[in-house]
């Protein structure tokens, strides 16, 4: 009896084994990945004693590597960036036979940030496009305030146009980059200032005032072979009507030591002549320059020597009853706002005036500036332990606010006091240290690298004009 007890479990084991061999088996190493807003790709091990293969649900957002095998397999999960607010899942369904197992892949949304990032901007009144950098990895919207518009988008970036600030005031408005739940990724404050132009966006790139001289040694200067340039120093194109261009004399000493000297200024620029860029949508793009003509001629084709300023953008022009200036139609005039003298306008080849760019406020015009800003003035003299004064006729006022850049000219040999305040510019330039230099004509006052520290010592240098 002992003898068959130990046959038949030994037949029940056999029969056990050969039950557990028929029947296949499956398993993973784990039921769930798990993926941050970056993405990327994890991996998983896949377990099984025939073929199986892999269903998805669908989803396109993941890619699955291999989706079939044989014994053992890694199997290799990458998930796309994700950018929404809302986390997603999906499944994976791992078949053998009649068995199946279930891997549940999980992205979460990107954090936002507990401390938004806010950007500034101080923009001129003028309309403009700025290129606003914004988060990186999220589904967003754009709340803008009344008026603005996002004109292109890139990654990144978006572009949005200003409007116009014709409030007369300074305006700061919020633009707002938020999650698509709302949630507020980054602020753009924008500081919109009531003037067309700021200081420093327009500066006085070069000024030409020696001439050349000719072969008999007399100087062209006389026929108006001189010019200023103009430059935009600022991120944006900007429109440039009504642009006040202005000069003024420099307190210098007389050859024979007598010495005018005007009253410091402190709040304003006193000038004797202004003009006007006319208004017809004249536009200086961003680091581009323009160049105002005395007399919008080719000098070196008529003299053999000179500047080519027929191309020049603007001209000034002066009608007078008792000279000829020479006009050329096919370059704009710059409107006369007033001049002390009757005279046909020519800079000092020597490089004793002074000179200023300003913005007037909004709807001022000409015959207002005259009425409201004479300068009642003094100025005195002293010569040969004589001193006596007298009234300043002739000039006006350009008060600091309006003023966006300005260049003090001298010679050292001759200089008594500085025209423009140190406000506006701290130094001087010119061509040469001594006056009636023969070796200044033909140079200009050229600002280096269009910089501008407000110290026209520092930012000017004496080289060939540009132009010649």
């Amino acid at each position: 009896m002992k003898k068959i007890f130990y046959v038949f479990a030994a037949l029940l084991t056999l029969a056990a084994c050969n039950k557990s061999e028929d029947t296949p088996e499956l398993s993973v190493s784990t039921t769930s990945l798990t993926f941050d807003a970056d993405g990327g790709t994890q991996s998983f091990a896949v377990y099984g004693s025939e073929d199986w293969a892999i269903t998805t649900d669908g989803a396109t957002w993941y890619s699955v590597i291999p989706v079939s095998g044989d014994g053992v397999a890694s199997v290799e999960v990458t998930a796309e960036p994700y950018t929404e607010s809302a986390g997603r899942s999906s499944v994976l369904t791992i078949t053998l036979g009649t068995q199946s197992v279930t891997v549940t892949i999980v992205q979460n949304r990107r954090e936002v940030p507990s401390d938004p990032s806010v950007v500034s901007y101080s923009v001129n009144a003028q309309s403009k496009v700025l290129e606003i950098p914004i988060p990186t990895g999220y589904t967003y919207t754009v709340d803008l305030p009344e008026g603005y518009e996002i004109t292109d988008s890139d990654e990144g970036v978006i572009y949005v146009s200003v409007p116009e600030n014709t409030t007369g005031e300074t305006v700061t408005d919020e633009i707002k980059i938020l999650t698509d739940d709302g949630q507020t990724l980054e602020t753009i404050s924008v500081e919109r200032d009531s003037r067309k132009l700021l200081p420093g966006e327009i500066l006085i790139n070069e000024i030409f005032f020696t001439g050349v001289l000719l072969d008999d040694e007399s100087s062209d200067i006389y026929d108006g072979d001189q010019y200023v340039v103009l430059y935009n120093a600022s991120d944006y194109d900007q429109c440039v009507d009504g642009l006040l261009f202005a000069m003024g004399d420099g307190s210098q000493a007389a050859s024979t030591g007598a010495v005018w000297v005007y009253p410091t200024l402190t709040d304003s620029v006193a000038v004797s002549t202004i003009y006007a860029i006319p208004e017809n949508d004249n536009v200086l793009k961003a680091g581009e320059t323009t160049v105002i003509a005395l007399a919008a001629q080719n000098f070196k084709s008529e003299n053999g020597k000179g500047c080519d300023l027929s191309k020049a953008n603007f001209e000034i022009y002066d009608e007078d009853e008792y000279a000829s200036d020479t006009d050329n139609p096919d370059v704009p005039n710059l409107d006369t706002w007033f001049k002390e003298s009757n005279t046909i306008t020519v800079l000092h080849s020597r490089g004793y005036e002074s000179f200023v760019i300003a913005v007037a406020p909004e709807g001022m015009t000409a015959e207002e500036f005259i009425a409201s800003y004479k300068w009642n003035g003094k100025r005195t003299m002293d010569w040969n332990g004589y001193s006596f004064s007298k009234d300043i006729t002739g000039y006006y006022l350009l008060p600091n606010d309006w003023i966006i850049d300005g260049v003090n000219c001298a010679v050292d040999e001759n200089l008594s006091t500085l025209w423009i305040n140190a406000s506006i510019d701290a130094g001087y330039t010119n061509v040469t240290t001594t006056d009636s230099d023969p070796t200044r004509f033909g140079k200009s006052a050229q600002r280096i690298n269009h910089a501008d520290t407000d110290n026209s010592t520092n930012d000017f240098k004496a080289i060939s004009a540009s132009l010649l």
